[in-house]
């Protein structure tokens, strides 16, 4: 009604369309209508978001959809350098990232930070999309992030259970390997007193042994995190 009496799509103070917020809040039969208007799906509010960057981000599968079949690109990224793939991945939304992949998104893309989709998802612990990234791209690559993390690293040290046993189990992750700072996986594990974690990497054959970040033992990170039970371990 208010589109039949001339209202407008210009943008508010802070860059949002009538079709940033309807895809922002799900509204799906608001965005059908406003992209039958002709709504420019491609205006970035003041942060650098699209409607499709907005609605990745929070799962609305649905607008997704409809922003896609209009043309809505994939590659678009926000101030800090998230694609829409990037955000739905991070967010944990398998939906929407199988959408995306199947579109044809960039699984290698990474933000300001260097954290790629698959980064993302292996931090928050969201394995369902981690296993939908490496569907759609079996070969990939163990990147790292501005710091040297691998995503075995990050999951290993937010304690991700689930994603720590998957990417394990694909053979391409080697847990030894080092970020910048000389911490590994299951030192990372240990200092955050992820005890499952730790049990599980050390089932796997890692280096217990060696000296790690700023030349510390893995059993003076485990006292210095209070982490009598993990200190416990054969170190």
């Amino acid at each position: 009604m208010l589109l039949e009496k001339g209202a407008d799509f210009t943008t508010n103070e802070h860059g949002w369309t009538p079709l940033h917020s309807a895809s922002y809040s799900g509204h799906a039969e608001v965005v059908k209508i406003l992209l039958e208007k002709g709504a420019d799906f491609t205006t970035k509010n003041e942060h650098g978001w699209t409607p499709l960057n907005l609605a990745s981000s929070r799962g609305f599968a649905e607008v997704v959809k409809m922003l896609l079949e209009k043309g809505a690109d994939l590659t678009t990224m926000d101030d800090d350098g998230w694609t829409p793939l990037n955000s739905a991945s991070d967010s944990g939304h398998a939906e929407v990232v199988k959408m995306l992949l199947e579109k044809g998104a960039n699984v290698m893309t990474a933000n300001n930070y260097g954290w790629t989709p698959l980064l993302s998802a292996s931090a928050e612990g969201h394995v369902d999309v981690v296993k939908f990234l490496f569907e759609f791209s079996p070969l990939h690559t163990p990147e790292t992030d501005s710091l040297g993390c691998t995503a075995l690293f990050l999951a290993s040290r937010n304690g991700r259970l689930p994603v720590v046993q998957y990417l394990l189990s694909t053979g391409r992750f080697d847990p030894d390997i080092k970020n910048f700072y000389g911490s590994t996986a299951l030192s990372a594990a240990v200092a955050n007193g992820h005890y499952e974690v730790v049990e599980l990497l050390i089932s796997t054959g890692v280096s217990t042994q060696a000296q790690f970040h700023v030349g510390r033992s893995l059993v003076w990170w485990a006292s210095y995190a209070e982490r009598a039970y993990i200190s416990r371990c054969s170190f």
